[in-house]
């Protein structure tokens, strides 16, 4: 009949219609990250090797605020926690970390950084266990960022980062924070289409988080997208993080 032709003709229409931009990036980030992931390691470990690519401070990291009944911070990261595209520490996270705190609570803040710009999440749950010794107040952890541009499996990362929480819980019990994956759309660099398929592998592992965090009772706190890692960027990161932990920090104080 006429009118079924005329329906199977716009079912075929609607077949061939383009797909939106989100669709497609959806089935290209499913189809190649596990051929894209060894590519993309490959691009960073050279990326590394160029120091006019890539930027550090090479001041020290370590923060103080002096001031009575000090708190003691450990901060975990890779490159943002390392200061990419700052020429000193004192406009990195650690420092206005540090500043902002020391505002808040009106105590004293000394913040010790271990950050490494190739810093995975495989690696985070030893540098935690080392840390036990050293009594800290709290312990933050800002990475993932190279789990995200490496196309990390899930699998893997659910487990170390599960293992990672689990020790937070442990060491600094109500004190172990995690901040979301740093936007990668910042890192300039990148060619778009590697950026928009490690923005949603990010936003996957984003997913995982708070997943894990909701078993172990740990809250992530989101740190809100920036067109580049500059320091007011790092500056308002720390804003976000400091008033989580200033929350925390008030309310196990009571």
């Amino acid at each position: 009949p006429e009118g079924r032709l005329d329906a199977e003709r716009i079912i075929v229409a609607m077949r061939m219609r383009p797909r939106p931009m989100a669709s497609i990036i959806t089935v290209t980030y499913s189809s190649t990250r596990v051929l894209l992931a060894p590519v993309l390691r490959c691009r960073l470990a050279l990326a590394r090797l160029d120091l006019c690519e890539w930027m550090y401070p090479t001041d020290a990291s370590h923060m103080t605020v002096p001031g009575k009944d000090l708190l003691r911070i450990l901060l975990i990261g890779d490159a943002a926690v390392a200061g990419f595209g700052i020429r000193t520490h004192q406009l990195g996270v650690a420092a206005h970390l540090a500043r902002r705190l020391a505002a808040l609570t009106g105590r004293g803040i000394d913040i010790r950084v271990q950050a490494n710009p190739s810093m995975a999440a495989c690696s985070v749950p030893d540098l935690i266990e080392a840390a036990a010794e050293h009594k800290y107040d709290a312990i933050i952890l800002m990475l993932a960022t190279n789990d995200a541009m490496a196309l990390t499996a899930v699998p893997h990362w659910s487990r170390s980062m599960g293992r990672a929480l689990a020790l937070l819980h442990t060491i600094v019990p109500n004190a172990g924070f995690i901040t979301t994956i740093a936007d990668i759309g910042a890192i300039g660099r990148l060619a778009t289409l590697t950026r928009l398929i490690c923005g949603t592998h990010a936003e996957v592992l984003n997913r995982t988080i708070e997943q894990l965090c909701t078993k172990t009772g740990h809250s992530p706190i989101r740190l809100e997208s920036a067109q580049s890692l500059v320091s007011a960027t790092y500056e308002t990161w720390a804003n976000s993080i400091s008033a989580i932990v200033f929350s925390t920090i008030a309310q196990t104080s009571r």
